[in-house]
């Protein structure tokens, strides 16, 4: 029996992969091909500063949230004629400024907490990746709700992308190494 005819080409061979210059990272050398484990990856220090973003922005919405609501509010008091309240409901506009009040102090707490584990994330701390991902995953469920009606959307949209750039291949092995 015959073998069919296989056309030949006058090319050498394949060699195989080309060998690394001198000092190139190498599979051999300890370093993947992704770089140096010891330099922070760009998907941690996108994701501190989407927080330390949102985090001011935040802190300042609920700084003006506490001032205009407590004006607000004061004014219906001072003046319940010209918003048609009854003065048996002004205790509970003064309860409404409790609670307004009280959700912005937990906002600016929460925003500087933020703001704090997102330093410690980029300073490499295993608790600043833990508690940044606990504080994005109390946003995003927060912001679901307000998401409606677009007011959430940044915060939502930003807490699972800072989730998700904390995970990375790259980022795990930045984290793992530095408990090493």
């Amino acid at each position: 029996m015959t073998e069919p005819h296989v056309p030949r080409s006058n090319l050498p061979p394949y060699p195989g992969p080309p060998a690394a210059p001198h000092g190139s990272p190498s599979y051999e050398s300890g370093f993947s091909l992704q770089g140096n484990p010891n330099v922070r990856p760009g998907t941690v220090t996108a994701a501190a500063w989407i927080t330390i973003g949102l985090s001011v922005i935040g802190l300042l919405g609920s700084l003006a949230l506490m001032s205009v609501t407590s004006r607000a509010v004061d004014y219906v008091i001072e003046h319940p004629n010209e918003f048609d309240v009854k003065s048996s409901d002004l205790p509970a506009a003064a309860d409404l400024r409790s609670v307004l009040g009280g959700i912005a102090v937990v906002l600016v707490v929460a925003s500087a907490l933020a703001i704090v584990a997102a330093i410690g994330t980029l300073k490499r701390r295993a608790w600043g990746r833990i508690s940044l991902v606990v504080l994005s995953a109390f946003t995003a469920l927060i912001s679901i709700p307000l998401s409606l009606g677009l007011i959430g959307l940044p915060w939502l949209g930003g807490s699972i992308a800072v989730i998700v750039l904390l995970f990375t291949n790259r980022a795990n092995t930045w984290f793992r190494s530095s408990e090493a």
